[in-house]
């Protein structure tokens, strides 16, 4: 019993706890009908061979009609290869494609410069 509340709130800080932003792009960056918004990278540091790294970001179909999207889907392209999902999944026109999706790092020593 008198173990609850020291783990109760233990359990509580460590759900409260965010990863630290890696990199991010600030400004919207459109290529014809697709915009780019809110690209996040985030982990927790020190990051190691072996960790979860996050990202996020969404499209947007600022133009009037559909946009589907290709055969590599929506990519990141990291050090350990291209990451893709939905290839040929449609964007209406007004609509957002939200992506957020993780991998884990196994090519530290290319990152260092990255990551600081």
């Amino acid at each position: 019993m008198r173990w609850i509340i020291p783990l109760a709130l233990l359990v509580l800080v460590m759900a409260t706890a965010s990863a630290d932003t890696l990199c991010s792009q600030q400004e919207d960056e459109s290529w014809g009908n697709l915009m780019l918004h809110g690209f996040q990278v985030e982990a927790y540091k020190p990051v190691r061979v072996g960790d979860k790294v996050c990202y996020s970001f969404y499209l947007k179909n600022t133009g009037s009609s559909d946009v589907t999207l290709g055969k590599k889907g929506v990519y990141l392209h990291t050090n350990d290869g291209d990451l893709s999902s939905n290839s040929g999944a449609t964007i209406s026109p007004g609509k957002c494609y939200i992506l957020r999706n993780k991998f884990s790092i196994y090519f530290y020593h290319k990152m260092q410069n990255f990551i600081k």
